[in-house]
């Protein structure tokens, strides 16, 4: 059973068995329903992480469909924003319609950071409560109150990410190359040149990816670079890989949190090409889970007769959101109160997670751990865990 699929099977062991909330028996079905909706990228080139997320989520509600009331919850899936060319009036108008249309209570947002920065204050004017389940930029929760994040904030992986070359691989000279048009890779390079030169580093080139050859690269082999940070798409970081393999040079490489996951959905036969560079996640291949032999079995069974795809880091943070939405709401004696369930999720304390315990904070930032790993033979290997 590989890491994807342990993932997966602990999130159901431990919804399962209630751990979340505590129940010791059953409830009895009340009859009525409370309908979260999950709204994804809605772009071509994102519908595998939309899938992935989804998963994860369908999973979750059909181990733990019930409230403590007996409520049960139903995940409305809002399959295309609807968005072509215009993602901020698309992901607003489809929320809206579906809030009217099936009484919608709350909402798993599966966009990027990009997306959700364009969207946020026409999202947050809806007054749902909103949980960010993969978009890490910290300004998606800035100035908002009904948007909230599940995974970590870009500044402290970056900040982790550059003390971790510093002070882990010893290692004084860095280059960044960074996508400008994308706020979250622009945002962690910022924050890691910040951080590298503050802390002692030197960084010998900070880059627009697009100006990115051969030659810069040659020139960053003769000052003897020792790592470059690229927080880039998969396929630049493929690009860079080769060119650094073409000069016939092998410096230490680190990339940001989701690469993986991406790989393994658009180009599982590449995944070796990864082997040996460093990654921040959310989520790393650690001994702290749940072992019951026999009921993981019976999950991972269960999740086989879902789904033909391997679970993935985004499939695990769909379960995650799954959880916390469903502890917020149970929280709430009307489970269609939104402002109650978005007070709960913006105080949940120690929540125990898939691999280890988070919160969310009332600025609607979550506090949980970043692993940096580094990436074998297709699974992310612990290096660090920063609390």
């Amino acid at each position: 059973m590989n890491i994807f699929r342990k993932w997966c099977v602990v999130a159901f062991l431990s919804i399962w068995i209630s751990g979340c909330d505590d129940i010791a028996v059953k409830p009895q079905v009340s009859g009525k329903v409370i309908k979260i909706a999950f709204v994804g990228d809605g772009s071509s080139e994102k519908a595998y992480k939309d899938q992935d997320i989804l998963e994860g989520i369908l999973a979750a509600n059909a181990a733990d469909p019930l409230l403590d009331n007996g409520d049960q919850l139903e995940v409305v899936y809002i399959e295309n924003m609807g968005a072509g060319d215009t993602p901020i009036r698309g992901i607003t108008e489809i929320i809206n319609e579906h809030i009217k249309q099936d009484h919608i209570s709350a909402v798993l947002l599966g966009a990027d950071s990009k997306t959700v920065l364009e969207a946020k204050q026409n999202i947050n004017a809806l007054g749902v409560p909103t949980l960010a389940v993969i978009a890490t930029h910290p300004a998606v929760t800035e100035e908002v109150y009904f948007i909230s994040q599940l995974s970590f904030d870009d500044e402290r992986q970056a900040q982790s990410a550059a003390l971790f070359v510093l002070d882990e691989l010893a290692l004084r000279t860095a280059a960044v190359w960074f996508d400008e048009s994308d706020p979250y890779s622009s945002y962690l390079a910022q924050v890691f040149r910040t951080t590298f030169e503050l802390a002692g580093g030197r960084v010998d080139a900070f880059s627009i990816f697009s100006e990115f050859d051969q030659t810069a690269l040659a020139g960053l082999k003769t000052r003897k670079t020792q790592v470059l940070y690229i927080p880039l798409g998969a396929e630049q970081v493929f690009h860079v890989l080769e060119t650094a393999n073409e000069l016939g040079w092998a410096p230490e490489i680190m990339a940001a949190d989701g690469l993986l996951a991406t790989v393994l959905q658009k180009y599982p036969d590449r995944l070796d090409e990864l082997n040996g560079i460093y990654v921040t996640d959310v989520f790393s291949h650690t001994n702290e889970f749940v072992s019951v032999a026999n009921f993981v079995k019976r999950l991972a069974d269960y999740y086989d007769q879902m789904f033909s795809d391997q679970p993935s880091t985004d499939t695990a943070l769909g379960v995650e959101a799954y959880q916390v939405m469903k502890v917020a709401i149970n929280r709430c004696l009307d489970p269609g109160n939104g402002l109650c369930v978005n007070r709960n999720i913006r105080s949940l304390e120690n929540h125990q997670g898939i691999i280890s315990k988070f919160s969310i904070n009332a600025d609607g930032k979550a506090s949980r751990p970043i692993f940096i790993n580094t990436i074998q033979d297709g699974q992310l290997r612990l290096v660090v865990k920063v609390n």
